[in-house]
């Protein structure tokens, strides 16, 4: 099948012109062109970030998303109204996309928008944490366990505890304390 220069020009909006036969890939993204005239606004914005923590090895946020594993569904990377049909639009400027499971896949039923207070409670626990609970590490400079916890972009230092019970007990207050107001 030979497409013409015109279709081409029409369908990219004034792209490269081609006079060649096209493999099917090709046709495919031509097909799948969508006209929104969103670019540009927060949430098509939150939609590309997510596409690219996911699949672009070169950014630099690549090895917490795409480099564990985490993926976009098919039917939000294919398409970016599907995507805002289901989210709809920011709340504000401070939300942005949050995962429910910290885990997960980018999905409907996974994802909301977030503001920094909630997104704040829900992480994942430190690549360096040997207690097994979010807060709480041990600090082998100190040589006892170091209780912290991170509120409105801000991280408050609990203090360093011999015992690590009485560390994650800090902790535990502190959660009741800070993101009571949030839950």
């Amino acid at each position: 099948m030979r497409l013409s220069k015109k279709i081409i020009n029409k369908s990219l909006k004034g792209g490269i012109l081609f006079s060649l036969t096209f493999p099917p890939l090709f046709l495919f993204f031509i097909m799948k062109y969508e006209k929104h005239n969103m670019q540009g606004t927060p949430v098509y914005e939150a939609w590309c970030g997510m596409k690219r923590r996911c699949y672009n090895k070169n950014c630099k946020d690549y090895n917490y998303y795409g480099g564990r594993g985490i993926k976009v569904c098919n039917e939000w990377n294919d398409s970016f109204l599907t995507f805002y049909r289901d989210m709809g639009e920011k709340p504000n400027k401070t939300y942005s996309l949050d995962r429910i499971n910290v885990n997960g896949n980018y999905e409907p039923s996974n994802c909301r928008w977030a503001d920094k207070s909630t997104q704040s409670i829900n992480q994942r626990k430190r690549k360096d944490n040997k207690s097994g609970v979010r807060g709480v590490i041990f600090n082998k400079h100190v040589g006892k366990y170091h209780s912290y916890i991170r509120f409105n972009g801000v991280q408050k230092h609990l203090g360093y505890y011999t015992d690590k019970n009485d560390a994650i007990k800090a902790r535990k207050e502190a959660e009741l304390k800070y993101f009571k107001r949030v839950l």
